[in-house]
This record gives C-alpha cells, structure tokens and sequence, in this order.
C-alpha cells in the first residue's frame, strides 16, 4: 500500500469516524438526560439532510444560511416530538417508552417519503474539490472543513453541558432526576433541549454524510450503525463517543478495504459482542452492577 493509498484511507477513516461520533453523541445525551434509547437518531440524521437539501438546492439559499435553518429546524422537530411525543410517557414502563421512539422513527422515515419519494438527490461537496498542501501532502478543503465542524461542535456541546445553567441541570439530572426536580430543575425542559441537541447533532452528522455522498432513506442505516460507537465508549460518557466513533471508524474503513464493504456489519456485531462481554458498560461508561 503506497503512502498516497493511506493517506487517503485515513482521511476516510477520520470522517467517518466523526460522522459515528456525531450521532452517537445523540444517543448519548438523550440517555444521560432520560434514561431512553433513542432509535429514531437515525432517522433524524435522515431527516436533517433532507431538510439542508431543500433549503440549499431546493430553496437556493446560502451554504450558511441553510446550514443555521436546518440545524435549527432539527432541534425544533426534537423538541417537539419529546413534548407531543414522548413527555406523554412520564411513569410508564422503560421498555414501552423505547417502542414509542421506534414509532417516531417509522414515522419520520414516512413523512421524508411522502415528501421526498425514494429518490437520490446530490448535494455536492462544499468548496469542490479544492486542496491545500500541509507538510508537502495535498488535503481538500471540504474535508478539513468538515473534520474542523465536528471537533467544533464537540467543544460547544462539551462547553454547554459543563458551563451553561441549562447544561449543570442536565448533568443535575442526570445523576438524580428526583433530586434534582425537587431542587427545581424543569425535567421538561431538560429533556425537550436534550432531544433538541441529539436533532441538531444528527443533523450535521446527516448534512457532511450526504455531501460526500448523496441525500438518500438510506442515511437512517449509517445513524444507526452509530450504535456500536456509543456502546463502545459509554452510553453515558459524552467523551466517550469521541473514542468509540474513532474506533468503529476505522474498523469499517480497514474493514471495507481489504474485505469489501459488506464486512462492515460484520466488523460491528464483533466489536459489540467484544465489548458487551469484557467491558459492557463500555470504554469510559460508568460502572453499574445489577443483579438479573
């Protein structure tokens, strides 16, 4: 393998990377805050690429612009569907709760089909195909560009949960959601800003994947092949998505270059089932013991 060859799969490696971390992030956040496993984020990774499409192509606005809109609009469409949704499941059972989010995922993925059809629709990579040299190596812009997005919105949502007034009572609840409403924090508006993030956060996630590929249903799967990078770091561990996306990124890249792309799922059930038998609580999870 020449270094031009590895480079490339690096590079390939590091977004993908990114794009798991991205949407493993929303599973994440909507477990540390409530409790629930979100099997909609897929969809809406789906959802906020289609929604960038229509403000980008369909629309015509600029890159920004429809960048703000639709990030926006994904929290919006989170926030809302815990408030109509999932706000109505306060004290029923766990595991009814997770089969009402497979309902909003059906839902989602029949709402983009009503609207959009099955169709492939082509975005375009942002800056084209400009390259910089660093270091005498040729990198493009769109890539760097995007690799900064990620780490961006890492610092910012990592900074939000750690600094800002909302993000302590997130963490308030996190640890004790009874404590911490009885000290006054809105459980609510915790919940409905913790849906909002893993929205927004899989809308960027779906944004960067369609522009290196194509605006398609398909998108929903690569949300959830996510998955395994929020087990592997820890389902409550927001840095955690960091490592767990970097190595199922990696193994689906190496996996799909030297084994064919149809190795990946494979590659997947192994580093689950690895990581359920030694260390289920993952990486960086916190260490829980039940008896069952």
């Amino acid at each position: 393998m020449s270094f031009q060859i590895f480079l490339i799969l690096f590079m390939d490696g590091l977004l993908l990377s990114g794009v798991y971390a991205l949407a493993a992030l929303g599973f994440v956040i909507i477990y540390r805050a409530t409790g629930v496993f979100n099997f909609a984020q897929g969809e809406f990774m789906m959802v906020g690429a289609y929604v960038f499409y229509l403000f980008f192509i369909q629309a015509d606005l600029t890159f920004a612009v429809a960048v703000v809109l639709a990030i926006g609009g994904l929290g919006l469409i989170g926030a809302g569907i815990y408030l109509l949704v999932l706000r109505q499941m306060t004290a029923q059972p766990l595991f009814a709760t997770i089969i009402v989010t497979m309902g909003v995922a059906i839902l989602l993925r029949s709402a983009t089909g009503i609207v959009w059809g099955a169709n492939h629709f082509h975005i375009g990579r942002f800056l084209g195909g400009e390259y910089v040299s660093i270091g005498g190596l040729s990198f493009a812009v769109f890539d760097l560009l995007c690799l900064a997005t990620i780490a961006a919105v890492f610092i910012v949502v990592m900074g939000f949960l750690r600094f800002s007034p909302i993000g302590l009572e997130m963490r308030a609840s996190a640890e004790n959601p009874t404590l911490a409403s009885q000290r006054g924090v809105n459980l609510n508006t915790v919940f409905a800003v913790s849906w909002a993030i893993a929205a927004a956060t899989a809308a960027i996630a779906g944004g960067i994947a369609a522009s290196r590929g194509s605006v398609t249903p398909e998108l929903a799967h690569l949300g959830i092949a996510a998955l395994p990078a929020a087990l592997v770091g820890g389902l409550d561990s927001v840095g955690g998505v960091v490592v767990g996306g970097l190595i199922v990124g990696f193994a689906h890249t190496t996996a799909a270059w030297f084994w064919g792309p149809d190795t990946q799922d494979v590659i997947s059930g192994l580093l689950l089932l690895a990581v359920l038998m030694i260390r289920p609580y993952g990486v960086f999870g916190s260490h829980h013991i039940a008896r069952v």
